[in-house]
């Protein structure tokens, strides 16, 4: 094996080269512009690549891959910044950003400052942890506030709502916590914006500065959005008439703080043909049920996702809404869904705070534990989140929570190419589907994203590895891609659900989405 062939991403590059200047944690954390905790996951991940536990054998392991002596001293493993590529890719990024701005500074009396400096220690600790399982990116803004990024490097179909989820959850820590010597705002920024691919977010992104601005504005423990971020998040997350005193030029809106969500007010909204049936069966039945949730383009599914998981509130029924990360393997998706799983329903129990460590369980065993104490629905947001779940459970798993009153739904992209979004009732066991029933339904147009940006697609790249998303450059600039040509990739290009097999070429699955590649991949970032 050799160091091309492990495929590192340009972060895991920095942080090698890093390393091998003697650099602590604390350092790296500075020189890249993020928190200890994240150089830590980050460093996990590469030393499992690696194959390795500490920072002495991965420099070890490098020097092998290299040919060269083992060495940790300064030079010992060189890679150029990535200021230095000429051929760093752009994207379209549908980018949603909160900003955590603290209000005053504290007094000059140095117990106060003592006192501001821990709250502030607290505070970012806490945003980390909920960051790191809603799979977002955090930052440290100038002034000692925070940035917590959703849309880049990765995308989520859903990922305005995880960021209006994780500013509320900020809000209530920050209420319980009545630290009077740390004044929050939150500020929440959706923009289109063009990133590079693969790196941390530009601090530049206007949905950066759009967030601070409206932080800055707030009052202590107030979250104002965008009005565009609380459109494209959907229904459950209410908001109130727009404060007078944020900029003019910007439509906002404010949340409150508790969820003072009305469930059956919103069920009326959107009656669903089977739902009634779905929640009969739930209440008297001791068995699972599955719900597949097909759409084309996926966001259709999340909005379907949420009418379900309404109506399933309004008859006062436990749910709890799992959002997948992107681009993860089995062993690490398996880790935070547990992790998920862990923090929503302690939460969901005494709506206190969440657990400072997880205890490690599979997410089968806290899954049987949920069905053990009674009747729960699963909601499972993410890009064919259904088939994700069932990797991680396994055959075994799924017949293990098969007489527990348990209700899972979960996402799955139709391959049609024509618009359709439908919910697939799957009985106990989605494995044996051939008996489902399936109610196609209309939810209505879509929303409209900034500069009508496709969010469904840049996730659904997303999902890709790095040879695969250059393929998709290809096709999108040449109309189409011989299947042997793709190699390894072909099966992956073709379960994106982007592209077809046509006569042994891979192509776009209809001229829309081939339009809407080359824009945002092509057309754009073409030099003059």
């Amino acid at each position: 094996m050799s160091a091309a062939s492990l495929h590192l991403s340009e972060r895991q590059q920095q942080l090698l080269h890093l390393l091998s200047l003697g650099k602590s944690n604390k350092e790296i954390a500075f020189e890249l512009n993020i928190t200890e905790g994240s150089v830590k996951q980050q460093l996990f991940s590469l030393y499992r690549k690696l194959g390795v536990t500490s920072r002495t054998k991965a420099m070890v392991r490098v020097a092998e891959l290299m040919g060269g002596p083992a060495s940790t001293g300064a030079g010992a493993f060189k890679v150029g910044p990535a200021s230095d590529k000429t051929d760093k890719a752009y994207l379209w990024k549908l980018v949603t950003t909160v900003a955590i701005h603290p209000l005053k500074d504290p007094s000059k009396h140095p117990a106060a400052i003592a006192a501001f400096d821990r709250s502030l220690r607290q505070l970012r600790a806490y945003v980390e942890r909920i960051a790191t399982l809603l799979d977002g990116y955090l930052l440290m803004a100038p002034g000692g506030g925070l940035l917590a990024c959703f849309g880049t490097p990765l995308s989520h179909l859903d990922d305005p709502a995880r960021a209006l989820f994780l500013a509320r959850l900020v809000a209530q820590w920050h209420k319980r916590h009545d630290a009077t010597e740390l004044e929050i705002g939150i500020g929440i920024a959706t923009a289109a914006e063009i990133v590079p691919e693969s790196t941390s977010p530009p601090i530049h992104a206007e949905s950066f500065k759009l967030a601070q601005r409206l932080a800055s504005g707030c009052q202590d423990g107030e979250i104002v959005a965008t009005e565009i971020c609380c459109r494209l998040a959907g229904p459950l997350y209410p908001y109130l008439p727009v404060p007078s005193r944020t900029p003019s030029a910007i439509s906002t809106r404010l949340l409150p703080v508790e969820q003072d969500i009305d469930p059956a007010q919103l069920a009326k909204r959107n009656p669903l043909p089977f739902i009634a049936e779905v929640i009969d069966r739930f209440r008297q039945r001791r068995q699972s049920d599955w719900i597949s949730i097909e759409s084309w383009p996926p966001s259709a599914g999340v909005r379907l996702m949420d009418a379900v998981a309404v109506h399933l509130e309004a008859a006062q029924l436990p749910v709890i809404r799992l959002r997948l990360p992107t681009a993860k393997n089995t062993s690490e998706l398996a880790g935070n869904t547990a992790a998920q799983l862990e923090a929503w329903t302690h939460r969901g129990a005494n709506n206190g705070p969440l657990p400072e460590t997880f205890s490690g369980h599979s997410p089968l065993s806290i899954m049987k534990t949920l069905g053990m104490r009674g009747p729960h629905a699963i909601f499972v947001y993410g890009v064919n989140s259904l088939a994700r779940l069932m990797e991680i459970l396994e055959l075994h798993g799924i017949q293990e929570i098969a007489n527990l009153p348990l209700l899972i739904v979960g996402m799955h992209i139709h391959e049609d190419a024509n618009a359709y979004v439908a919910a697939r009732l799957l009985g106990h066991s989605p494995i044996a589907a051939s008996n489902s029933r399936v109610f196609k339904l209309s939810l209505g147009t879509e929303p409209i994203a900034p500069n009508e940006l496709d969010a469904d697609l840049m996730t659904l790249i997303d999902i890709l590895s790095a040879p695969a998303r250059q393929m998709v450059r290809q096709i999108a600039e040449s109309g189409g891609i011989a299947y042997e040509r793709a190699g390894s990739h072909a099966r992956e290009l073709l379960s994106s659900g982007l592209f077809i097999d046509q006569a042994g070429i891979i192509k776009c699955r209809d001229d829309e989405t081939q339009n809407t590649l080359f824009t945002h991949l092509v057309r754009d970032f073409r030099p003059a």
